[in-house]
């Protein structure tokens, strides 16, 4: 591949780094006593907190609560999964209070720290596991909700762009089970409304080998292209930066993933439908909240995050706002409503 092919996606990096930065040169530790206060850590999944998805959501989270409330914080970047070991070791070792660490890679290792240190707090934000100890609590996202009402908009959207021959396309990350939460609500979705309109859009993807790969989401963000779709949903992490930059190049549409890539990717904002978000800063701010208040959080260990209680929604349309028709508005609503009160199902777990 050319070397000029990630343009956009260097100057957004770059972007964030500077703001990343410019936040950690500003850890609580500078302005609060350690002796005094409640010690919370987060530890980043693969990749730091510099890139604009879910890393980068759970920092500006962990920051806004560092300025809110009284505790000791402290923040460390994961480039790899050895760091994310190291990390939870780190803040175990220094004799921290609650450990926040974030996604599926985290998993294994915040589990043996949980089982090992029953007298520390942990949080698993984005993931959760089978079996977990009570001194571990899990957030989870249900974002096949709202992926489902993504791949709607875009089996809409793709018929608009090319009635003949409708496809919408999707870059998942490896088939862990929150990306398998966005291909099947996406792709469901898309039957939907190809059930409700009589429609016959296509959805076709492929898995990535790595959150880390732009170029693997690149190309098949080109080959996707080249076979005619109109629409493309990449959930890859960095790695549908990729995927995202080769829809800019080819003139797909495409609909953003964990936070709204409208100001995390601003050269795609002209072509973004909208973005499938989770609000994982609110669900670390609050989770800080409520253990800085009760040291703990109860007797619940596991959270679910949904479209009714607004952990995940889609985000604002922006430049397509004026694409919308009154009737799509008012059927994103009726299903939105269905999701919520169980009338209907997105496919994860039905499966």
């Amino acid at each position: 591949m050319k070397s000029s092919a990630f343009p956009a996606i260097i100057i957004a990096f770059l972007l964030l780094v500077t703001t990343a930065a410019f936040a950690s040169d500003k850890k609580n530790g500078d302005h609060h006593s350690s002796d005094n206060h409640i010690k919370i850590g987060l530890v980043s999944s693969e990749g730091g907190f510099v890139f604009g998805g879910f890393n980068h959501l759970a920092f500006a989270g962990f920051e806004r609560a560092a300025y809110s409330h009284e505790f000791y914080a402290e923040s460390r970047e994961s480039a790899d999964l050895d760091d994310i070991r190291t990390n939870i070791a780190y803040f175990v070792d220094e004799g921290f209070d609650l450990i926040i660490t974030v996604g599926y890679q985290s998993q294994q290792y915040i589990v043996e720290a949980a089982n090992q240190n029953p007298n520390i707090y942990f949080a698993l934000i984005d993931s959760r596991p089978e079996n977990g100890p009570d001194n571990l609590s899990s957030f989870v996202y249900q974002v096949d909700q709202a992926a489902f009402l993504s791949g709607f908009l875009a089996a809409w959207w793709a018929t608009e762009q090319n009635n003949d021959s409708p496809l919408a396309g999707w870059v998942g990350g490896p088939p862990y089970e929150e990306i398998e939460k966005f291909r099947i609500g996406y792709e469901s979705g898309v039957a939907f409304y190809n059930e409700a309109h009589n429609g016959r859009v296509e959805v076709r993807g492929e898995y990535t080998s790595g959150f880390m790969r732009p170029e693997e989401g690149y190309a098949i963000g080109k080959r996707l292209a080249d076979e005619g779709a109109s629409v493309i949903f990449p959930f890859a992490g960095i790695t549908g930066y990729g995927a995202l930059n080769a829809a800019l190049e080819r003139g797909m549409w495409a609909i953003g993933v964990d936070t709204d890539q409208v100001y995390s990717y601003p050269a795609m904002a002209n072509q973004l439908l909208t973005s499938c978000i989770k609000n994982i800063d609110n669900t670390v701010y609050d989770l800080i909240q409520t253990f800085v208040q009760n040291g703990g959080w109860g007797g619940e260990t596991v959270h679910y995050g949904t479209l009714e209680n607004g952990d995940v929604d889609l985000a604002p349309f922006h430049y397509f706002e004026g694409n919308l028709t009154d009737e799509l508005r008012q059927e994103l609503e009726t299903i939105r409503t269905g999701i919520i009160n169980g009338a209907i199902a997105t496919g994860w777990g039905q499966e």
